[in-house]
């Protein structure tokens, strides 16, 4: 019987390390992407202007789209809390892994490197 403790334990103990590990890499992803999305809304779409009344209009349509589409957490809310999270913590850049690195001649890398990197593939839709 102490075998079989043993062993279950050891189970336990991985299974909980690697269960950590997950949610830990899933969070560090959140947290990028919120970023990138942000930093995406400031900079592109607004060029770095404060622009309340194109913003709250382009984050209206932008999160309605989003909602049609099913894609869950791009409220218009959330929306304007990734672009003040970009605009307060403008230094995660230097956590972003090397192929998001951007520079204002290259803005749009970011964007260009998920979709090579991610290739995402629609089966519910014909081509």
């Amino acid at each position: 019987m102490q075998n079989l403790e043993n062993i279950s334990g050891q189970i336990e103990n991985i299974h909980s390390y690697f269960s950590d590990y997950a949610n830990k890499q899933v969070n560090y992803a959140y947290t990028l992407r919120n970023w990138i999305i942000g930093m995406y809304l400031f900079k592109i779409e607004q060029k770095g202007q404060e622009r309340a009344e194109y913003g709250d209009k382009l984050y209206k349509n932008i999160a309605e789209r989003l909602k049609e589409e099913k894609i869950k957490g791009m409220s218009f809310t959330s929306l304007h809390t990734f672009k003040k999270f970009f605009q307060t913590y403008p230094s995660i850049v230097q956590l972003l892994p090397e192929e998001f690195v951007w520079s204002e001649n290259q803005i749009f890398t970011i964007i260009q490197s998920a979709t090579e990197q991610f290739e995402l593939v629609d089966y519910g839709k014909k081509s």
